[in-house]
């Protein structure tokens, strides 16, 4: 996911952290530390049902809260709204977070007046099943327009992807609910509905497991620690530092990731103020949808007028029609548009949607593929997302 023109940008700028680390300093000097030490749950009695109060230490965050006292990180937006917290990506240690007792029999968990925080489940990692290689079946001939005719075979299907136990991994028993919860907090009305070359609708699951596995191979831990590159880009959606310290947290590197994929790159048609549209009228609903894709990667709003100064003679932006960014881009340069068209058409044969003459000439001349590779690339690609 590369740092251009995201929502956050502005955390970018240079100075810019050490003022907030500044501010978080002073903030924590100023911040009293009342009812108890770190670790403790306390009962409220000043309430009818009563309330435990957990105080914030070194490294939470509201969504690590909700798994260890709750057992459910996805309730973090439940303590946010409760606590009255504008920001909830900003907590500190000592602060006291209130938590209804009632929560806890909801969640299966026990408060009493135990000054021990609940354990958080292990996530471990699932190896997968072994499974029997499947027909590919013939994408038939191509067409005078560039696009693919025919009807595909059946869908391919490898060995379920492996990932390493004990690792939070696309294989984590929670990884599907973690994906769920993301869509469903998120506006996803603009999109499209598609379907792909072997029939199978394409569903906004599929969407996000596919920028999963092509961000991280599906993995949020390495050696127990979260991954994290030498930029700042982090865990399952390699999400920037300008998502604050909740991209460290599984279920809310997977939220934040889809909500910036489908409310803010799929909504580049109609930008805020200042910002320019990468629709554009000759782009299908799937190009569309693929430009989402090459935005999370390039920034949403990865334009001409925003990225001139990045574009060689002739390359195209997200703002042209894709087929003809896809034609403008050397697959043998390296410039920043190379990325984003490679992106979307790795995007593309995850989610099995047709690929058009150039674009499968264009990732065969990138990656020295003959036919027979890129098919069982893309193939791979493609079973790997639909067997999480």
């Amino acid at each position: 996911m590369d740092p251009y023109l995201s929502f956050n940008d502005i955390s970018r700028k240079p100075g810019f952290t050490g003022i907030i680390a500044l501010l978080l300093v002073f903030q924590l000097a100023i911040t009293p530390v009342g009812g108890g030490t770190l670790n403790e749950l306390d009962t409220d009695p000043s309430k009818p049902d009563g309330l435990v109060k957990y105080v914030v230490k070194s490294g939470d965050c509201l969504s690590l809260i909700a798994r260890k006292v709750l057992n459910d990180a996805t309730l973090w937006p439940r303590l946010a709204s409760y606590n009255g917290l504008a920001n909830p990506n900003l907590i500190f240690p000592g602060q006291l977070i209130s938590i209804p007792i009632d929560w806890f029999a909801a969640a299966g968990s026990s408060a009493g007046t135990s000054t021990t925080v609940v354990t958080p489940p292990v996530v471990a990692g699932n190896t997968g099943n072994t499974g029997n290689a499947g027909s590919t079946g013939s994408t038939g001939s191509t067409g005078s327009n560039g696009g693919t005719t025919g009807t595909a075979g059946p869908a391919p299907d490898f060995k379920d992807p492996s990932f390493p136990a004990g690792e939070v991994t696309a294989g984590s028993a929670d990884f599907n609910k973690w994906v769920d919860s993301g869509i469903a907090a998120t506006d996803s009305s603009k999109v499209p509905e598609l379907t792909d070359v072997y029939g199978k609708k394409v569903e906004k699951d599929d969407i996000i497991k596919a920028i999963v596995m092509i961000e991280s191979s599906g993995r949020h831990t390495k050696n127990g620690k979260v991954i994290e590159n030498a930029w700042g880009f982090t865990g399952f959606m390699q999400l920037s530092k300008g998502f604050g310290d909740g991209r460290f947290d599984p279920s809310r590197n997977i939220a934040m990731g889809t909500n910036y994929l489908l409310s803010t790159c799929m909504k580049s048609a109609s930008p805020p103020a200042g910002k320019n549209k990468t629709y554009n009228e000759a782009d299908n609903l799937a190009e569309r949808l693929v430009k989402a894709a090459a935005g999370y990667n390039r920034g949403p709003y990865a334009t001409a007028n925003n990225i001139s100064s990045k574009l060689k003679s002739g390359e195209k932006a997200l703002d042209s029609p894709w087929k003809d960014v896809v034609t403008s881009i050397d697959p043998k340069g390296k410039s920043y548009m190379h990325e984003g068209v490679h992106y979307g058409i790795k995007f593309k044969a995850c989610l099995g949607l047709s690929l058009t003459t150039s674009e499968r000439e264009w990732m065969k001349s990138y990656r020295g593929y003959s036919d027979a590779q890129f098919d069982s690339w893309k193939d791979k690609l493609y079973s790997d997302v639909h067997n999480i």
